[in-house]
């Protein structure tokens, strides 16, 4: 079980409690939970994270060039035969 402090008051629903601002308590939150500002984890690990932007290693291959290009040629087409 983490230790926790609340910020504001808050309703834990999974334990269907209320807690005040300012209250320490225990308790153990579902997987994948992450918490907000209204409270403040008082034991080692944080459990806030922030999603890092992936860099964009792929290059656009001549392959994808020319199947853009022929599908650019098909709506030419279709619109010359209508």
């Amino acid at each position: 079980m983490g230790q926790y402090r609340a910020n504001t008051k808050i309703w834990l629903s999974h334990e269907n409690r209320m807690v005040h601002e300012g209250d320490v308590f225990e308790t153990t939150f579902p997987d994948g939970m992450q918490l907000g500002e209204n409270l403040t984890q008082l034991d080692a690990k944080k459990t806030r994270t922030r999603n890092k932007p992936e860099s964009v290693t792929e290059s656009v291959t001549d392959d994808a060039v020319e199947s853009a290009d022929s599908g650019a040629d098909n709506l030419e087409n279709n619109e010359e035969a209508a």
